[in-house]
């Protein structure tokens, strides 16, 4: 917000009124403020880039909200909510978030916040070819695994062993897929595995490589 908008902004909160574009007489207000920002306003303050009375007027009561990878509690319930509300809507039969999947969700820094999540979901419920939305049906954003604090590990310490196992192995094997363009030869050389048994573990997981139909 420019200086000159924050001086405008003031006069109508102190004052109570405001004047009309081409208008004459002040038109007086009774409302509420209520502000957002992701920005350190206490800084720019400091800085000189923001009005201290105007934000010492806004800061009545403040409410800070962590990023959503810092709240990997709500993330699957958020997950569930949003799978609920585009299967209605899109009259898919999706009933579930597999538990692989909800680590991969709990996993993943959200970069790009609630907006994120909402569209991943929605896109995991249009693909999903059965009644569970699966990893493979997420196609969250390369390199931004573990980005919050502790949202890496917590989810493998909630799961049961073997889906806890099969989610990392998924993961990984996404992971050196995508490094080695699809190719399974070429991923099977880089982490030491046999072709054909990383053919048959890729297949299960229902990974996707450029060359698993031979």
């Amino acid at each position: 917000m420019p200086p000159a908008l924050q001086a405008k902004l003031l006069r109508v909160i102190e004052g109570a009124e405001f004047l009309r574009l081409g208008g004459t007489r002040p038109v007086k207000v009774h409302c509420r403020f209520v502000a957002a920002t992701n920005r350190d306003l206490a800084k720019l303050v400091a800085d000189g880039k923001f009005r201290q009375d105007l934000f010492y007027r806004l800061n009545v009561l403040q409410i800070a909200l962590p990023p959503l990878r810092d709240r990997g509690d709500d993330i699957a319930l958020l997950a569930d909510h949003f799978r609920k509300r585009f299967a209605a809507d899109k009259g898919r039969r999706v009933s579930e978030i597999a538990l692989d999947a909800q680590a991969a969700l709990r996993a993943y820094s959200w970069p790009g916040n609630l907006r994120e999540l909402r569209n991943v979901i929605e896109r995991a419920v249009i693909l999903c070819g059965g009644n569970s939305v699966e990893v493979s049906d997420l196609h969250l954003a390369p390199g931004s695994a573990g980005g919050g604090s502790g949202a890496a590990t917590a989810p493998w310490d909630t799961l049961p062993y073997r889906a806890a196992r099969d989610a990392f192995e998924r993961a990984y094997l996404e992971r050196v897929l995508m490094a080695c363009g699809g190719n399974i030869t070429k991923a099977a050389e880089r982490i030491g595995m046999d072709r054909k048994n990383l053919f048959t573990r890729v297949k299960k997981l229902g990974l996707k490589a450029a060359d698993s139909s031979d």
